[in-house]
This record gives C-alpha cells, sequence and structure tokens, in this order.
C-alpha cells in the first residue's frame, strides 16, 4: 500500500482509474495537538480499493488549548516576497494569532535592496545576518555565530520553538532549547 497526499495526484490517479471499482471510505484523521489535520491522502492498495482519509465533519476549536507561546525560526525569510513558502507561513500566523498563541519570529535576511517587514499579523519579526554562497545567491543562511536566537527568546520566554530551515541554524535553535529547557 502507498499513500498520495497530493491533491493534483489524488485527481489524476482518480480520473485515470475510472475503468476500476473503487471502494471510498471516510476515515477521520487523529488530531494533532487538539487541531485537526486540514489535508487529504489517498491511500491505494494493489486491488486499486481506494480510501479517502479526510478530516471528521467536527472541527474543533481554535481556542481548545490554551494559548502557548511560540519562538519561530525561519530560515530563509519568506517575508521579503511572494510564494508558496510565503504563504505557508501568512496562513501559519494568521491561524496562531485566531488561536491567540503569542509568537516571536526569527528570520535570516541580509537584502539591503528590500526592506524587510519588522512585523506580521501583530507578531514581531527580529531580522538577523547571514551570508549567500557564491554560486546560489537566492537563499540567505546563518550559523547565527552571535546568540541572537538565545538573545531573543531568552527574553521572549516560548513554550516551545518551530524551527525551518535546511542550513545551519537548526543547530544553534537545538541549543538554544536546550539552554532554556524548553
Amino acid at each position: 500500500m502507498f499513500r498520495i497526499c497530493s491533491p493534483l495526484l489524488y485527481c489524476l490517479f482518480f480520473l485515470s482509474s475510472s475503468s476500476f471499482s473503487l471502494k471510498f471510505n471516510i476515515i477521520p484523521l487523529g488530531s494533532r495537538l487538539g487541531i485537526n489535520s486540514r489535508s487529504r491522502c489517498l491511500a491505494v492498495s494493489s486491488e486499486h480499493q481506494v480510501d479517502v482519509i479526510s478530516e471528521s465533519k467536527s472541527i474543533p476549536s481554535l481556542t481548545l488549548n490554551p494559548p502557548r507561546r511560540i519562538g519561530v525560526v525561519i530560515e530563509p525569510t519568506p517575508f521579503t516576497h511572494v510564494s508558496g513558502y510565503s504563504n505557508r507561513f501568512k496562513e501559519m500566523f494568521k491561524f496562531l494569532g485566531k488561536a491567540g498563541d503569542a509568537c516571536e519570529i526569527v528570520t535570516v535576511d541580509d537584502n539591503k535592496e528590500i526592506k524587510a517587514p519588522t512585523s506580521i499579523n501583530k507578531y514581531t519579526i527580529n531580522n538577523i545576518n547571514g551570508f549567500r554562497f557564491p554560486f546560489y545567491k537566492d537563499i540567505c543562511l546563518s550559523f547565527d555565530l552571535k546568540g541572537s536566537i538565545y538573545k531573543h527568546f531568552n527574553k521572549f520566554k516560548p513554550d516551545m520553538i518551530h524551527c525551518s530551515a535546511p542550513g545551519f541554524i537548526v543547530f544553534q535553535t537545538t541549543r538554544t532549547a536546550k539552554t532554556l529547557d524548553i
């Protein structure tokens, strides 16, 4: 059995398999942190039976859990351009705001041409300096050798830290979380 978790692949499989007899079972997804996932997955077996997994009819309130203090580390910055990457974080902060959570955002940006925003929704964005690779200048990464993440989060005192990074800042974020006992 394998899983297809893309709506586009789901549609392509569904349209291409019209000659098969399909059996649909709606299975509610388990919730994580009290909030049901909004994604849909398609499970396909070798007998060409399809199970569509979706959220249950009743979506729990965003205020089901008490508000949290969340430290967010993002590398590279999604706030100076428009893309699916930036939309992902804008939606995340929109729903964190609806849930009443407090956030402090630390992101890597060294772009002097575009003025980076200092807040999104009601959350503060702290930009730290980084470096660019000589042959791939589109991505800005950081080692955070100055300890900026620690300074921001020591002052903010988050309950949890969410780090989204392809690079080296993960190590400094992990060290900060261990030092602050998060």
